[in-house]
């Protein structure tokens, strides 16, 4: 398969691209913004390079010389997406809550927006990395396997504040999270369609949980009795 940056519909083009190379980035991006379009109306199983090409309005022949058939333009659009999703996305710059609990509310619902918006692409991934070990070993490739960097250094910072406990496992205490807010906010709502204010609470009722369980015991002062 060809490499992915080429095919990617976000990249740029620089000053010193020739014209043909420009009329390819521009041929392949107009070819993974339609594949994504007729995956999510269609279906993979039931979408064609036909569709697609008619779509971009661009010939078919070049499927098969940029992409080597659907399943090039599927694996090119969960590599660039998941590419993308670790350097620039909103998960990545979620804003910071002033408490744990606050922290982790504002990564939920951070989470969720994201899925919402981008609702159409992760129905096609997830449904792929189902029955397609090669969709799946990208996503693996690129999950955050003790959770979301940014998540992991906001807790990190409050329990060298002394507001989680010393003995918490940070890294996996993030994992936990982030799965919690996949399944709830992917799972949940976009499988099973469940409505938004119920995952919304459900998470609230996790965030709560969570952070009373890993929060450091307050210290208590030792009471000086004074002889009469």
């Amino acid at each position: 398969m060809k490499n992915p940056k080429s095919a990617s519909p976000h990249h740029r083009s620089t000053g010193t691209c020739t014209p043909q190379k420009k009329s390819r980035a521009d041929t392949t991006r107009r070819l993974l913004e339609a594949g994504l379009e007729v995956f999510s109306q269609f279906g993979f199983d039931a979408a064609t390079t036909k569709l697609v090409s008619q779509r971009a309005g661009i010939n078919e022949s070049l499927i098969n010389r940029y992409f080597e058939g659907k399943e090039g333009i599927l694996l090119a659009i969960v590599r660039e997406f998941t590419e993308c999703e670790k350097a620039e996305g909103a998960l990545a710059h979620y804003p910071p809550g002033e408490t744990p609990e606050k922290d982790i509310l504002s990564f939920f619902e951070t989470m969720i927006e994201h899925h919402v918006k981008l609702e159409r692409i992760f129905r096609v991934m997830l449904s792929r990395a189902i029955v397609d070990t090669r969709v799946r070993d990208i996503l693996t490739a690129n999950l955050h396997r003790g959770g979301y960097p940014r998540l992991l250094k906001h807790l990190s910072a409050f329990r060298d504040r002394g507001l989680i406990r010393a003995d918490v496992d940070i890294e996996k205490t993030c994992f936990t999270i982030t799965q919690a807010g996949f399944s709830m906010g992917m799972l949940g709502h976009i499988v099973m369609g469940m409505e938004l204010d119920y995952v919304r609470g459900a998470l609230r009722e996790f965030a709560r949980n969570i952070s009373r369980g890993i929060a450091a015991k307050p210290t208590v002062k030792a009471k000086v009795t004074r002889r009469r």
